[in-house]
């Protein structure tokens, strides 16, 4: 996409919190080399036709029905988040960080 530099585009990756808090080791561990990518990607595209963000998930996100009985987050809400990346072309360069429900809707 950065040789083409004909097409705006955007790219986000998703990480989450298992990197912070350490419960389970495996998504821990990989999380490190992430939230680095994350950083660099952003640095990397600054100025750039390539848009780059990353969101920081501090909830479990789930299908709808399997949400409605854990009292989790619906991936349908969840998806706000991406809507409101790409209809907003300043954030660009961030990491968008959904902790509580109201995240989604007020990305921070």
């Amino acid at each position: 996409m950065l040789e083409q530099n004909n097409v705006k585009c955007t790219w986000t990756l998703c990480t989450g919190s298992q990197g912070n808090i350490g419960v389970r080791a495996a998504p821990a561990i990989s999380s490190g080399p992430l939230y680095s990518m994350a950083v660099v990607a952003c640095r990397d595209t600054a100025g750039t036709n390539v848009r780059f963000n990353e969101v920081y998930l501090d909830r479990r996100v789930e299908v709808d029905s399997v949400a409605e009985r854990s009292g989790s987050m619906k991936s349908s809400d969840f998806s706000n988040v991406y809507r409101g990346i790409l209809a907003n072309p300043e954030i660009e360069g961030c990491r968008v960080t959904v902790k509580v429900d109201e995240d989604v809707q007020d990305l921070k």
